[in-house]
This record gives structure tokens, sequence and C-alpha cells, in this order.
């Protein structure tokens, strides 16, 4: 077919520049229908907003009493509980119990205060922070007694 196109020397010698060339042409000619049909395929998609804030979680500068008083308020126990066991970290940190460090993860304080109730608090802020379970006042209530027990020095 090339050799009736384009006579028979220009063929055998550019045969595979020809196909080469044909080939990149029709890849060329799909990526132009798929862009025309679906134009999101070739942009940057935006990051879509959490449902939630990110703040940096530190205990340092935050009047907890306040705060917690604020969220429980606007009924937003998702933050009331986040607020409590940082709270919870700040007393402890007091205390000379933990070492407070920003970089640390809940699991590392576990390791640290080693007892039961603390271990159930973390757990309870873990599920809801972390593990999308539902922040309710009850739970909010449930966390507090844990906290009031873990400031007594409670193991049980």
């Amino acid at each position: 077919m090339l050799r009736r196109i384009f006579g028979s020397k220009f063929a055998t010698e550019y045969s595979e520049i020809i196909l080469i060339s044909i080939a990149i042409l029709l890849l060329l000619f799909l990526c132009w229908l798929i862009y025309r049909k679906r134009p999101e395929l070739f942009m940057r998609t935006r990051r879509k907003q959490l449902g939630y804030v990110t703040e940096e979680d530190t205990i340092y500068g935050i009047d907890f009493h306040e705060e917690i008083t604020h969220a429980l308020a606007g009924q937003n126990y998702r933050q009331a509980i986040r607020l409590l066991y940082l709270q919870t970290l700040k007393q402890l940190s007091d205390e000379g119990k933990i070492n407070w460090q920003l970089y640390k993860t809940p699991t590392q304080y576990i390791y640290e205060v080693r007892t039961p109730v603390f271990r159930q608090l973390t757990n309870h802020f873990l599920r809801v922070r972390y593990g999308n379970f539902e922040a309710s006042e009850s739970l909010f209530q449930t966390m507090q007694t844990l906290q009031q027990e873990i400031m007594k020095g409670g193991e049980a």
C-alpha cells in the first residue's frame, strides 16, 4: 500500500519512519478524542476539603475549661473530646507522669502512663479522632469520668 502511494523506492527506504509517524498521529488523535470526551482526565484535580479542621494538637496556651465549655455549648462533641484528651495530657505532663512532645502519638503516651483507665481514655479519643466514630455527649461524659479517675491516680 505504501508503494502505491509513495512509489517503490521511497516506500522501501522510509517505510519504518512512515509507519511510526502514522502510529504517532493515530495515538495523538485518540488522545484528542478522549480529551474532548473527558477533559478532567488530563487536568489536575484539586484536593477536596476535609470534613473537619486540622489543627496542631498543642497543650500550651489553651484555656481548656473555656474551650471545652464553648465546644459543648455548640454541641461540637468531637472538639470537646479532643480538648478533654489534650487537657489530660497537659495535667499528666505538669505532674511529670509523661514527657509531652508534639510529635508523639497517643499510643506512645499509653506506654508512659501504663494504667487501664488512661488506655481506655486514649482508645475513646483515637476512635473519635481517627476512626470516624460518633462523638456524643454520653461519650464525652464517660471520658470526663475517666479523666477524673486518672487525676486521682486510679488504676480501675
